[in-house]
């Protein structure tokens, strides 16, 4: 009984993006209501592989959005947290593409299904997982690639990287889209979807130092990492350039040093962010 109204309470948490009404609407008047419908599956099945994934690991699933380029889940789950079950999340999704694929090449070695309908679920996930491992954010391909990064550099530095690199991918979708208007033809849907990615990552990189400063004082929230790394901060640097340093699943201790670059004070991350709210207080 707890189960079934766990999962029940799940089904209710999942909407339907504005935009993917207009696109149903579309396909019904253009006699593609197949492609819309087998669309909505896929899609439905790849954010069911997220939220299975997220309540293995322990986060708290509070929507879902369906839309015409895919979902987006939102969790109690932030980016101060561990980064394996990050990525375990994240690849979920992809994995259900990869399962689909593999069902369908299965029918069709075993000639039990009509070829030309098992063609069409091969074709409709290979796009979509080419689509999801995009390196852009917030696409899988785009959070892996940033979960991944920050193993190695510090989180704001990852924000800054893949969030250009994310702008570039969308302009460089658009172009893809309206090349094609010298041939006739145009990819409305690489171009609603260049828009939709240049929009999330014009507004990222606006927000970068409200996420930096949340990714800070979320890192309370989670067990202490295991690797310490020292940050140096010169007298004369402002606390965002040391908040700059700090690498996810990474516990810090702060030296600040004076100009000769000999240390004058050990401060702990706590004791450090204790002291920035007590002079931002003032």
């Amino acid at each position: 009984m707890k189960e079934s109204q766990t999962v029940f309470d799940l089904l209710s948490r999942i909407r339907l993006h504005p935009l993917f009404y207009l696109v149903m609407i579309g396909a019904i008047l253009t006699n593609h209501t197949f492609e819309i419908v087998s669309l909505f599956v896929f899609v439905f099945l790849h954010e069911c592989g997220h939220v299975i994934a997220a309540r293995k690991v322990g986060w708290t699933v509070h929507r879902v959005w369906l839309t015409p380029f895919g979902g987006m889940m939102e969790t109690d789950a932030d980016e101060s947290g561990p980064i394996l079950p990050d990525l375990l999340v994240t690849l979920a999704g992809p994995f259900t593409h990869i399962v689909w694929i593999g069902l369908a090449y299965g029918l069709l070695y075993m000639q039990w299904s009509d070829a030309t309908a098992v063609q069409y679920v091969i074709d409709a996930n290979v796009t979509l997982l080419g689509y999801n491992a995009l390196p852009i954010w917030p696409l899988d391909g785009g959070r892996g690639f940033r979960t991944i990064l920050c193993r190695f550099f510090p989180y704001y530095t990852v924000l800054q990287w893949t969030t250009f690199l994310s702008l570039s991918g969308a302009v460089c979708m658009l172009f893809e889209a309206f090349a094609h208007v010298f041939h006739g033809h145009v990819s409305l849907h690489n171009v609603w979807m260049g828009l939709f990615l240049l929009y999330v990552n014009v507004v990222e990189r606006k927000q970068a130092m409200y996420r930096l400063m949340r990714f800070v004082f979320q890192r309370s929230r989670y067990p202490p990492a295991r690797r310490i790394q020292p940050i140096r901060v010169e007298m004369t640097e402002t606390w965002r350039d040391a908040f700059k340093q700090y690498k996810r699943q990474v516990k810090h201790e702060i030296f600040i040093v004076n100009k000769e670059g000999a240390p004058v004070m050990q401060l702990t991350e706590q004791q450090f962010i204790y002291s920035w709210s007590k002079i931002n207080d003032k």
